[in-house]
């Protein structure tokens, strides 16, 4: 938990991060692009300035030369030199290389650092016959200490602002992330009151209203297992309790030996009846975790029911209930194991409902691909808001029908073996009129 809670203020720094780095990298970005662009503009501008001097000394140049003629012009930026002999003049600081490309017949550009740390570019053409006319420009930087100020002042100023619109967007984003956090941090500690305030239409806003639906189905979800513990707790003590009390009465004699029997039969059905609960929380255990495996066989389903209706006629004949058997010959290809507890549970829930007196219809038709099954009772029925609940694990409704005794759990295996099978399980009902749950089983 601790650790968890660690990890809270982890994205903000990411989110901010992140956007400090594309920040700095567009910037890197821009400036290498402006300064490229600026460093071409720049020495375009010295070769059209060399340009314009070389033309202007060509028309102006004496006949006779020197061995080395020398100009200066009256600039503080430039300085214009002519070789008219290179192969043995010394260089000066010019890079000798550099003299002898010119006099092959092209303008060069050269840029050097002269030894007190001064950046110069140099720009050389031949000149007249075999003289080399080159103009240096000084005080390059100058103008780069200008562009870095001119990038780096806006730059500074502008990171400014951004960091604290970028930290302000950071925290927008991830306070809701922050309020989710505490809301799954009290998920998971149980509580499920405290519920995520979406302030957007976004997909965290989304987000937080699936966390809401969430924190309802896991509380529904835990209401139903503390009425499921209690139900189950009270199915097992209510028997446990009766043949303790006919076991105690025994021991001591208080039973006249000619009722000894009957009550034996009572602590049977007791028994059974434990055994029954056990094998069905067994069952619902299995089947929802998904390690049950079934083994089809083709067989008589409408034969099967009626073995079915025969094995629970002391079931029917306890409550005086008349079964009614409408089937259609048709074999399927099924776990008959399966079907068999499916069938069961499904008879047992509609006896268990069904008035005194009244009818359980039992039906199998052949349809397009497969069979239907139902079951029909004359009970008091199911609300339409219980209809799509009843099937879950551990519910069970609050309608008449709880009042019975029941755990939640025999529809639950009812439509896991359903599923095992790829079938269709459906309920329909009012109030008052009994309810009809039927079974649709491909026939394949």
């Amino acid at each position: 938990m601790k650790y968890i809670r660690k990890l809270r203020g982890k994205i903000f720094i990411k989110l901010f991060l992140s956007y400090a780095g594309i920040m700095l990298a567009s910037f890197v970005l821009f400036a290498g692009v402006f300064i490229f662009l600026f460093h071409l503009q720049l020495y375009d501008q010295f070769e059209e300035e060399f340009s314009y001097h070389h033309e202007h000394l060509e028309q102006q140049w004496p006949v006779e030369d020197e061995r080395l003629a020398e100009e200066m012009l009256t600039q503080s930026k430039s300085e214009v030199l002519i070789y008219s002999d290179c192969t043995s003049c010394e260089p000066f600081y010019w890079n000798e290389g550099l003299l002898t490309e010119a006099q092959s017949g092209e303008i060069t550009h050269d840029s050097m650092w002269l030894e007190d740390g001064e950046l110069v570019h140099v720009v050389a053409a031949p000149f007249q016959d075999d003289d080399v006319m080159l103009m240096a420009f000084y005080d390059l930087n100058h103008e780069y200490t200008q562009l870095a100020v001119m990038l780096l002042t806006p730059f500074i100023i502008t990171l400014m602002i951004m960091t604290v619109i970028v930290w302000a967007i950071s925290r927008k984003i991830t306070a809701p992330l922050k309020e989710l956090n505490d809301v799954a941090l009290k998920l998971a500690e149980g509580d499920f009151s405290k519920k995520a305030k979406p302030k957007s239409n976004d997909e965290i806003a989304q987000l937080g209203e699936t966390f809401n639906y969430m924190a309802e189905e896991l509380e529904s979800l835990e209401d139903m297992r503390r009425d499921f513990i209690a139900n189950v707790s009270h199915d097992l003590r209510s028997p446990l309790t009766s043949i303790k009390g006919f076991l105690v009465a025994l021991l001591d004699d208080t039973i006249p030996n000619d009722k000894r029997t009957h009550y034996y039969h009572i602590m049977k059905d007791e028994t059974e009846r434990l055994i029954k609960l056990v094998n069905d929380l067994l069952d619902m255990t299995q089947l929802q975790s998904g390690t049950v495996n079934i083994h089809k066989s083709r067989y008589n389903i409408s034969e099967q029911v009626r073995q079915i209706v025969a094995r629970m006629e002391p079931q029917f004949n306890e409550k005086e209930l008349e079964v009614d058997l409408s089937l259609e010959e048709v074999e399927i290809n099924a776990d008959k194991d399966r079907i068999d507890q499916l069938l069961v549970n499904l008879i047992q829930n509609a006896i268990q409902f069904s008035k005194r007196n009244t009818t359980i219809t039992i039906q199998t038709k052949i349809i397009e691909n497969g069979v239907a099954i139902s079951v029909t009772d004359e009970g008091e029925g199911i609300k339409q808001e219980d209809l799509k609940m009843i099937f879950e694990r551990f519910y069970k409704s609050d309608t008449s029908r709880s009042s019975k005794v029941g755990t939640g759990i025999g529809l639950s295996i009812v439509q896991s073996i359903a599923d095992l099978h790829d079938a269709k399980v459906d309920v329909t009902s009012q109030q008052g009129k009994g309810a009809t749950f039927s079974i649709t089983l491909p026939n394949k």
